[in-house]
């Protein structure tokens, strides 16, 4: 999945629903791409999460 935004460079984990995505790999500031898991929550069901280093969420 490609995920667009703003100050994504700081990016060090994603989460769908509270589920873990894995292959993290921020492409630019702007944009980053994530493997989902199974079942994840998506646009057309949210609850997804973003976590920059040090923020403790």
């Amino acid at each position: 999945m490609t995920v667009t935004g703003a100050h994504l460079d700081g990016i060090s984990a994603v989460t769908f629903g509270g589920a873990a995505t894995t292959g993290l790999h921020v492409r630019s500031a702007t944009e980053l791409t994530v493997k989902t898991p199974l079942g994840a929550a998506t646009a057309q069901n949210p609850g997804r999460g973003v976590r920059r280093p040090g923020a403790g969420r």
